[in-house]
């Protein structure tokens, strides 16, 4: 299309165009440049490079990012990959968001693009990143031998570059493998190489530690798990993540016997689920334990049956697996599990001090920036989830 058509293309701007770009603008002052390029485009098409739209695209997929607005990021996140085919981060965050959708296919495609981008230009950290993402990929899908084979991958290539954060990540991920199947001897291994690569303050050591309470409580080490759970959750401040952190806390306190805790709990895991919904799946699980656990088997039954639909509708194979046999489990009334009184392994020990260190130290105000009581920075959020 030449230059003279291209600019024919959209309507004219107007005075009514401009108040909405005025109203935008006032709603969202950091999304002002970007609209700015938006009404460029409509009244002078040829005069926006594809680069500047790009980036105006990326800032509204940030923007959508911190707000936890995962359909617009992917929207604009996509628009921003494919408006700048060159650049390995566009690429994989449009993977990232794409992931969060449960957009699998388009995920693997952006990541494989992301990889492929990032080996061309020499960017070790994206390629990376990419790896990373196609594992995490496959690990939604169930398929875990190959997930755990582009972790491994990523692991060894961030070990061989120095990059030892990105090692810990990688290790993380095969922690979350050996959690999701309930490993407990695995786990405790990987836990505690993953926490001693991590650096002290990083923002993914709660991330890790929320993690490592899921291997507790599928290993019924229901009070070593909530006191775990209880001192992370303040570390935890995005409402969708705080859902699933608050669903564990159910499930914990009702095996056992705290029903106060475990009636708060839920009814915040719910009511904060209706708006934020990207972990309601795994969310009604632990809901459904807990109500299992507290012997309300109506609710127990429809919570693992509202799990099962939306994790088929998602797409996530492991939580589907588990609500479907724990629905055959609650309509059988096979009684909860209860805590495990075995001896604790000196591991689970040694493990538990560690993270109580770590996160007093994360949560300490103003160490590093990075403390519950520091500002908070959507730019720092951007780099914890970049890996």
């Amino acid at each position: 299309m030449d230059s003279e058509q291209r600019d024919g293309l959209f309507g004219n701007h107007n005075h009514k165009s401009r108040a909405r770009l005025l109203r935008a603008s006032r709603a969202a002052p950091a999304l002002a440049p970007a609209f700015r390029t938006f009404l460029r485009l409509r009244t002078h098409p040829s005069a926006v490079p594809a680069g500047e739209l790009g980036a105006a695209c990326y800032r509204v997929w940030e923007w959508a990012e911190g707000e936890s607005l995962p359909g617009t990021a992917a929207h604009y996140g996509e628009a921003a990959a494919y408006l700048d085919l060159h650049n390995p981060t566009y690429a994989n965050d449009a993977g990232w968001a794409c992931r969060r959708c449960a957009f699998h296919e388009r995920a693997g495609v952006w990541y494989q693009r992301g990889l492929r981008l990032a080996v061309r230009s020499r960017n070790r950290h994206e390629a990376i990143r990419a790896l990373l993402g196609r594992g995490a990929v496959y690990k939604d899908l169930g398929r875990h031998e190959e997930a755990r084979e582009f972790y491994a991958r990523a692991s060894r290539r961030a070990l061989r570059t120095g990059r030892r954060r990105q090692a810990a990540v990688a290790r993380h991920y095969i922690f979350a493998l050996e959690a999701e199947r309930g490993s407990f001897e695995a786990g405790l291994d990987e836990v505690r190489e993953t926490l001693n690569l991590y650096p002290i303050y990083d923002r993914r050591v709660p991330y890790l530690a929320h993690d490592f309470a899921f291997l507790l409580i599928r290993n019924r080490y229901f009070a070593s798990a909530l006191s775990l759970l209880e001192k992370l959750d303040p570390a935890i401040t995005k409402p969708e993540e705080r859902v699933l952190v608050q669903s564990g806390i159910a499930h914990a306190a009702a095996a056992l016997g705290h029903h106060e805790q475990y009636r708060a709990a839920t009814k915040y895991a719910l009511e904060t689920g209706r708006t934020y919904s990207q972990y309601a799946h795994a969310s009604l699980v632990h809901i459904a334990c807990a109500s299992r656990a507290a012997g309300e088997w109506d609710s127990a039954a429809e919570y693992v049956e509202r799990a099962e639909q939306i994790a088929r509708t998602v797409r996530d194979a492991v939580v589907e697996q588990v609500a479907t046999e724990l629905r055959s489990e609650i309509a059988a009334r096979v009684p909860a599990e209860r805590e495990n009184t075995a001896p604790r392994p000196y591991p689970m020990e040694m493990i538990e001090k560690m993270f109580a260190i770590r996160l007093r130290r994360w949560l300490a105000p103003d160490r590093r920036g990075t403390g519950a009581n520091a500002k908070p920075s959507n730019a720092a959020d951007r780099e914890r989830r970049r890996l």
